[in-house]
């Protein structure tokens, strides 16, 4: 073999190693977002019986021994930050990273209201009223392709039904 042979094998090895490490990294996030969809799937479960409203009224049987508090979930969840963050001028980067966004939005508002209600049950009751949920943008948020992390709140008020 002649020094170009081989110079051109070793390119061709390095060249495939970026290769099926960006790969790797592509799927691992989706490995990520599908493992914590799951557990959050599973969490939901547990919460089988309990209501959720966004309507401010208490539903019919309300226990009036025991007196109706404020229950608050929180969620933060963030995107690959350089990834997300760093500005690629190619339309189809920044179509995946809005979908990779929104994604995450839906995962941070799933986890939020699932630990409001958890924390509603914690505390014995089995209804919430009033829920509000409210979202905060952080990190660089030029556009919505390039936002970094995002908060979650849900908020309500927590009660018994007999």
């Amino acid at each position: 073999m002649n020094d170009w042979t081989i110079t051109i094998l070793l390119l061709a090895i390095f060249i495939g190693g970026i290769v099926l490490l960006v790969i790797w990294v592509q799927s691992y996030d989706s490995r990520w977002r599908a493992r914590y969809a799951q557990a959050l799937a599973a969490r939901e479960n547990e919460l089988v019986g309990m209501i959720a409203d966004s309507v401010g009224l208490y539903r019919d049987g309300i226990d009036e021994t025991r007196p109706p508090d404020v229950v608050v979930g929180q969620s933060a969840l963030s995107a690959r930050y350089y990834s997300n963050v760093l500005p690629d001028t190619r339309a189809k980067y920044h179509i995946l990273n809005a979908d990779h966004y929104t994604q995450i939005c839906q995962l941070a508002r799933r986890e939020a209201v699932i630990r409001m209600l958890e924390s509603a049950r914690d505390m014995g009751c089995n209804a919430v009223c009033n829920v509000q949920i409210d979202s905060t943008d952080m990190g660089h948020t030029l556009n919505r392709a390039q936002r970094a992390m995002v908060m979650i709140t849900a908020t309500g008020t927590a009660y018994r039904i007999q």
